[in-house]
């Protein structure tokens, strides 16, 4: 599958940010089909000296991709997507990410909706409402930010308690 992604479709990996230590920076890997929402989604994770994307993709045989050549700490994963969608992805995804963390980042994962309860028992760390992309905005990756630092924090498997609020 992860040979049936063009380079094309890769954001560059990126090992430094301009003049910025990400030595101990968490990597984050962007999985979303929206042209317009990786780049904003990047900004918003980028503004955190404790974060560093490296990789943002517009599908799953992309991301599959990065991360043969990448180790990355988090995982953002839209759900709707041309091709495989993200829940049906996930144990794959999973599995490729060792270790990494999955965290649904979707206008689709409605908290405490069907597919955000779903999303938890197949083994998401946590799951976030994506907004419109027009209403990107500082407050929704100041949410996004806290999520990724509370599940940085939290070194043992994510109990479903913890994150279905």
């Amino acid at each position: 599958m992860a040979g049936t992604s063009h380079p094309s479709s890769l954001t560059a990996l990126r090992s430094e940010d301009a003049g910025r230590d990400i030595a101990d920076a968490a990597r984050v890997l962007i999985v979303d089909d929206s042209v317009v929402a990786r780049p904003v989604i990047a900004r918003l994770i980028d503004t955190s000296d404790r974060f560093s994307v490296v990789g943002a993709v517009g599908n799953v045989a992309g991301a599959l991709t990065v991360l043969e050549c990448a180790e990355v700490d988090f995982i953002l994963l839209d759900i709707e997507m041309p091709g495989i969608d993200g829940l049906t992805a996930l144990p794959e995804l999973i599995a490729a990410g060792q270790g990494a963390k999955v965290m649904i980042v979707s206008s689709s994962a409605d908290e405490g909706g069907a597919t955000a309860v779903r999303a938890l028992a197949l083994g998401v760390a946590d799951t976030l409402t994506q907004p419109s992309t027009s209403a990107l905005s500082t407050r929704f990756g100041s949410a996004l930010v806290s999520k990724l630092d509370m599940l940085r924090e939290y070194q043992g498997p994510m109990p479903p308690e913890s994150v279905s609020r």
